[in-house]
């Protein structure tokens, strides 16, 4: 999970390539983000306050960082520069004070009460940004120049990570850290260049309605169909007492029915679709 939200707002912004969601756009993640801050307190789910804090959840974080991108009016060129100033100050920031605030400050007052949620946004806008710098490239660029910048990207950062690590501070996703920063972006440009290396060797024909494809075509479904899922492994099974067997079982199951589901759904989708049409007609 520490990877899979990261992992998410890095491909929302590889996406978007530069360009800055609507201010509408964040409507639909704020109404999302009560409907499960009422479900959670309303349900006694468990929940750790560490984690986003008391009433915070990631659908307010994915909200506030669309805000936070189109209210900074930041050009598509200057998105990589904005990503790298951003990183600089939100960890300074973090050693003169505000990483010691975000651990052992207490929980007296709203905003303090979600002091993680909230402070974590500036991290994410980080990666957003840098996702959206990345994609922004690779929309220019075709075949082997594509996997070569892909690649670079993940040695530099794999790089940071490990000088990160060693010299300034350990990852973590509570914080949105530069080490969690420079992880979250080396990790997911490993996966495409890895992806990117497999479908030279795979046909056209047979892309055309693949899992990753069905899955790309409806991101925030699949993301929402995930959280369903795993709330409702976490109500029906103590999943701390599993063991390791009965976990992956767990995990096969569920990557079957979510993934599965969305596949299913988008081929519906897709065959009553509009067709292409043929030749000159």
């Amino acid at each position: 999970m520490d990877m899979g939200v990261g992992a998410f707002v890095f491909g929302r912004g590889l996406v978007s390539r530069g360009k800055a969601p609507s201010l509408l756009s964040s409507v639909p993640m704020i109404v999302l983000g009560f409907v499960r801050l009422a479900m959670v307190k309303g349900g006694e789910y468990q929940e750790h306050a560490s984690e986003y804090g008391v009433h915070w959840n990631f659908f307010f974080t994915m909200a506030a960082v669309s805000l936070l991108q189109r209210l900074s009016c930041i050009s598509p060129h200057q998105t990589a520069p904005a990503a790298g100033i951003l990183l600089l100050g939100y960890e300074t920031a973090l050693h003169l004070g505000l990483q010691e605030w975000i651990l052992h400050a207490p929980r007296d007052n709203l905003v303090s009460q979600n002091k993680e949620g909230i402070a974590s946004c500036m991290g994410y806008l980080v990666i957003l940004l840098v996702g959206s710098a990345l994609g922004s490239h690779i929309q220019q660029r075709g075949g082997m120049q594509q996997l070569r910048l892909i690649l670079g990207v993940s040695l530099v950062s794999w790089l940071l990570w490990g000088v990160g690590e060693a010299a300034l501070e350990h990852t973590s996703r509570r914080m949105v850290n530069a080490t969690y920063v420079f992880w979250t972006i080396a990790f997911n440009t490993l996966l495409l260049f890895v992806f990117g290396c497999l479908s030279l060797f795979v046909s056209q024909e047979a892309q055309t309605r693949s899992i990753a494809q069905s899955i790309n075509s409806q991101g925030l479904l699949c993301f929402l169909a995930g959280n369903v899922a795993t709330g409702a492994v976490n109500v029906t099974i103590r999943t701390l007492d599993q063991g390791p067997m009965t976990s992956f079982c767990i995990l096969v199951v569920y990557m079957a029915i979510v993934s599965g589901g969305i596949v299913v759904r988008d081929i519906a989708v897709f065959r009553i679709g509009p067709k292409e049409p043929k030749g000159n007609e």
